[in-house]
């Protein structure tokens, strides 16, 4: 008995059960639950019992919870996710994926590693908890020419989230513009919607009309070494000293 989500969206109800002893309502019941795309929304609802258990999960499963894409929302009364053997995360290459959890979707906040990179089980991190969500999530990669500093706020997100970019320039330099080196992006106003995947841009700048550089001389007392010749260069420049002989 297998569950596997690999596109579109699935929304499953545990609606209410109620039972003389037991009483259990589920979302999603299996052996294993496996996400690998798409969205899956898992409710658990109300569970009354006569005198014995009364639980309600979003996802139950008898072995193990696998995510790997997509995005998943679970909520349970009892637990969001209840898996006997583990809840286990393995971003597919090029991904990271975010999780969070907590009370409910208000009180939820990431869990510790998230986002994750690699292959981990959570199991400890979800346990007891009503709401789980988790998402593929990708990363922005700030470059430059080398005349300033440039950032991306965040620097990983999932599709359809709002990065905003910023950049100093050198003294002496002004920003010019953004170049898209990778990723299906348009910036406006320093800012773009990330897409399923991930991105790099390179903040380009230019002199300042009338800027010079300021060079600076630099001389080497090698105290018995090899000799060194003066060199002189602009602050900032790497200088190679490895053909020096002590």
């Amino acid at each position: 008995d297998k569950v596997t989500v690999i596109s579109g969206t699935v929304t499953a109800n545990g609606g209410t059960a109620a039972g003389t002893n037991d009483a259990y309502s589920y979302g999603v019941n299996a052996d294993n639950v496996t996400i690998t795309g798409g969205t899956l929304t898992a409710t658990g609802g109300t569970a009354e019992a006569g005198g014995y258990s009364a639980e309600s999960y979003g996802i139950d499963a008898f072995y193990n919870v696998s995510i790997s894409s997509g995005e998943v929302t679970a909520t349970g009364g009892n637990n969001a996710i209840y898996a006997l053997e583990n809840v286990i995360i393995s971003p597919k290459e090029g991904e990271l994926i975010g999780v969070k959890t907590g009370e409910n979707a208000d009180a939820a906040a990431q869990i510790d590693g998230s986002p994750f990179a690699e292959e981990t089980t959570i199991t400890d991190l979800v346990t007891n908890e009503k709401y789980f969500h988790s998402e593929a999530m990708y990363t922005v990669t700030v470059e430059t020419d080398g005349h300033g500093t440039a950032s991306a706020s965040p620097t990983s997100a999932p599709a359809g989230t709002t990065i905003n970019l910023t950049a100093t320039p050198d003294s002496s330099y002004r920003f010019e513009r953004w170049e898209v080196v990778s990723g299906d992006i348009t910036i406006e106003n320093n800012a773009f919607t990330m897409p399923a995947g991930n991105v790099t841009v390179k903040a380009i700048f230019e002199k300042e009309p009338g800027g010079e550089d300021t060079y600076y001389t630099l001389t080497f007392d090698t105290n018995g070494g090899s000799d060194i010749d003066s060199v002189r260069r602009i602050s900032g420049t790497t200088i190679d000293l490895s053909d020096y002989t002590p």
